[in-house]
């Protein structure tokens, strides 16, 4: 690697390690275990200045001479450093109040993945959760600046941080995950519980309920009302959808022709199969009564929490069994399975995925909803492990972390339009594959699909059109089977997280288009195995830099 590349590499990454410590501690980085972040003016002001100037040396650094990886690495450097810029935005931080992504589930969810393998790591953590009442209030004076000047969090997604509030202050301190954090055995692990469960009594908790009283006495009335949610409707709002449109898809494309495509989609082909799957494996292809007996039938649902574990060990099982036939580069790290935090699980979604850290102190991790087992439907839950587990999201973040030729920052970055848009590809290529165990079960991975389009037309309406809430539940009630609970839910989540659920059409239509290419190119030549390698060992990046990646190792497999 050219020195000046390597340097700005680790520069960036060590650079957003101490931006976002919590990120370190999750992929095995301990160096910033005693920081909790700096959400200050100064701060952010600090950040956005380390970030502007990487992207400025990088653009000073000439392609020529560079070998391929380089001009990637350069190019990403270029694009990823601004990028965090756009998520870093004031904006961001004062409408920022969100089940999935705001701060209380992100100290819980951290605290919850966090392992420590060596004792003289410890007494990092209890400095570090010293700080969680500066930090919550450090977040609780981006909101007031914000309502100050007309832009504040929907009212909505703030009662539902209230819930996840209440129910981690109304949990058993003894079940608390700044307590029960991963540690090694040693002499001192029993006084170190001890010191953290004093921390959480005396200072943490005590922060959470100051930070709801402030959600609570100071925002909740001002939120944004479920008639206006969008950010169409918050001062600078729309300039800012546009550029999160561009972050989250990495394309130069509008929201009008975003949401086209996704009705075009989900109208013209998505439904179709739905009928056609619906009349196999349940005897109608009308989508109204398919929609009502999927949400309705209670033999659809699962038993208990342990049946809903053994269903997604199960399914995992047989995809690992069968990946050695589709990629040749498989990860070393193992896929395990844990539950959401309790205090979390109401507002999250059915699942998710977090990669294995570069030191290798546990697996990736397949987080599964275990809250309301009852009522979660087995019919679409293969395609969601295949999605968040494999051969999806472990897979592409497993790969990537192992790559040790890479930089750091492109082993673990997260380009949404690559990593979700490959999750999607993933439900698809399990059909392939012949993972889906019948037709019912392809009704969920036809839902999901239809699912990811109907977010292609309802964040675009929210933030771009002026739709209200009701019209985006509405339409995704219309439109696939997903119960009301869950639609409304998501919903939020698209309010909340602006652009963020554009990323996965966009991707998967981006990663079929490339295998096209190939199979036809290529023809008897074309091999999936190493298609999906080429796809999957060079790090994520955004769609125009897989589309010249994808096309270059189309032509050297072609010459």
């Amino acid at each position: 690697m050219d020195p000046r590349i390597a340097d700005l590499a680790q520069r960036f990454w060590d650079g957003l390690m101490r931006i976002s410590p919590q990120t370190a501690t999750v992929y095995g980085d301990h160096r910033f275990d005693h920081m909790l972040g700096d959400r200050s003016e100064a701060g952010l002001a600090d950040a956005m200045s380390f970030l502007e100037g990487v992207a400025t040396d990088a653009e000073a650094i000439p392609d020529d001479g560079l070998t391929k990886s380089d001009r990637i690495t350069r190019a990403m450097l270029i694009s990823e450093s601004r990028g965090f810029a756009i998520e870093t935005d004031p904006i961001a931080l004062q409408i920022g109040i969100d089940p999935l992504t705001g701060v209380v589930s992100a100290l819980i969810s951290v605290a919850a993945q966090t392992q420590i393998d060596d004792p003289d790591d410890t007494p990092a953590l209890l400095e570090r959760y010293s700080q969680v009442g500066r930090y919550l209030e450090e977040s609780l004076d981006w909101h007031r600046r914000g309502l100050s000047v007309g832009r504040v969090a929907p009212g909505t997604n703030i009662g539902r941080v209230l819930e996840q509030i209440d129910a981690y202050l109304a949990s058993p301190v003894e079940q608390d995950p700044f307590v029960n954090i991963g540690l090694p055995s040693w002499d001192g692990e029993a006084q170190w519980r001890k010191d953290m469960t004093d921390l959480v009594e005396s200072h943490v908790r005590p922060a959470f309920a100051k930070y709801r009283h402030g959600l609570a006495d100071e925002l909740l009335e001002h939120g944004r009302s479920d008639d206006k949610p969008g950010l169409l409707w918050v001062e600078g709002g729309a300039e800012y959808y546009e550029k999160l449109i561009e972050r989250y898809t990495t394309l130069h494309e509008s929201a009008d022709s975003i949401h086209a495509y996704g009705l075009f989609e989900i109208e013209d082909h998505l439904l179709e199969e739905l009928r056609r799957y619906g009349e196999s494996a349940l005897g109608t292809p009308d989508t109204r009564q398919l929609f009502d007996r999927l949400r309705t039938d209670e033999s659809l649902r699962f038993a208990d929490k342990e049946s809903l574990i053994a269903f997604n060990e199960a399914v995992i099982a047989r995809a690992e069994a069968a990946i050695p036939d589709w990629f040749g580069r498989l990860p070393q790290a193992a896929c395990q399975m844990a539950e959401i935090p309790a205090a979390l699980a109401p507002n999250m979604p059915p699942a998710y995925y977090y990669p294995p850290p570069a030191d290798g102190s546990r697996p990736g991790t397949y987080f599964i909803n275990t809250a309301d087992a009852p009522s979660m439907q087995t019919f679409d839950m293969e395609a969601v492990a295949f999605h968040e587990a494999v051969p999806g999201h472990h897979l592409q973040c497993a790969i990537n972390a192992e790559a040790g030729d890479l930089p750091m920052f492109r082993r673990y970055n997260l380009i949404y339009a690559y990593a979700e848009g490959w999750g999607l590809y993933a439900e698809r290529l399990a059909d392939e594959m012949g993972l889906y165990t019948s037709d019912l079960e392809r009704i969920g991975m036809a839902s999901a699909d239809a699912w990811r389009c109907a977010r292609l037309v309802v964040d675009t309406g929210i933030h771009a059109k002026g739709w209200s809430r009701q019209q985006a539940i509405d339409f995704i009630m219309n439109h696939t089977p997903i119960k009301e609970s869950t639609v409304k839910q998501e919903v939020d989540r698209y309010i909340g997280y602006p652009g963020q659920a554009l990323a996965y059409k966009i991707g998967q239509r981006e990663i079929f288009r490339l295998r096209k290419q190939a199979e036809d190119r290529l023809g008897d030549r074309f091999d999936i195995r190493t298609f999906h390698d080429a796809l999957l060992t060079s790090g994520a990046m955004p769609l125009p830099m897989l589309d010249t990646l994808i096309t270059e190792w189309i032509e050297a497999t072609a010459a």
